[in-house]
Parts: C-alpha cells; sequence; structure tokens
C-alpha cells in the first residue's frame, strides 16, 4: 500500500507538478510510521516477555514488513480470486512414464 502510495505520488509529481501537494501524503505517511513504531514496539514487547527466543531475531522485523508479508498478501489475493472463479488448482502432479532402468548390485 505504501508503494503504491509512494509510486502514485511520484507520477502525479511529475505529471502534474502545478497541482502536485505534500499535503495529501503526509497524514498516509504518518499513520504508517506510528503503526510501523506500534507494530515494533509490540514485537519486543513478545519477546522480552518470551524469555527464551533471541532478541536478535527482531532484526529481520523490517524484511518481514517490507518484503515477507506483500508476498503473502498477494498470494492470498491470487488464492481468493482463484477460488472465487471456480477454478480447481491441482498440486500438478507428474505423470508416471517408467522410463528409469533399475540395476542389479552384485555384492
Amino acid at each position: 500500500m505504501i508503494l503504491f502510495m509512494i509510486v502514485f505520488s511520484f507520477w502525479r509529481f511529475l505529471h502534474h507538478p502545478a497541482e502536485f501537494s505534500w499535503a495529501a501524503i503526509t497524514p498516509f505517511l504518518a499513520y504508517y510510521s506510528l503503526f510501523t513504531v506500534l507494530d515494533l514496539l509490540t514485537a519486543i514487547m513478545a519477546f522480552l516477555m518470551e524469555k527464551s527466543e533471541n532478541i536478535k531475531l527482531l532484526a529481520w522485523l523490517p524484511v518481514q514488513r517490507f518484503f515477507y508479508r506483500p508476498i503473502i498478501y498477494l498470494v492470498t489475493w491470487k488464492a481468493l480470486l482463484v477460488a472465487l472463479k471456480g477454478r480447481f488448482v491441482s498440486w500438478e502432479k507428474l505423470m508416471r512414464q517408467n522410463s528409469v532402468r533399475a540395476s542389479t548390485l552384485k555384492v
């Protein structure tokens, strides 16, 4: 969502510089920053409450926030659209061809 907002705002800035206003972006960035800080604080609290966890894992939180979660959202939406279309998706099972020759091993 934030990537879309940044790209769309940059496009508007390039094509309509006279009508561009930072006032439209500022609240969105402020709320998104607040949400990210609250997410980090919640994760820190969870790690402090769980004594057996390695707190160094918190370094992966930004990676999860900006890369892993959007991919999961994309996969989820794709699966929902396929389900709404009613199309059956299989596991892509391979057809057996009986093309491997068994060798006899003499010991």
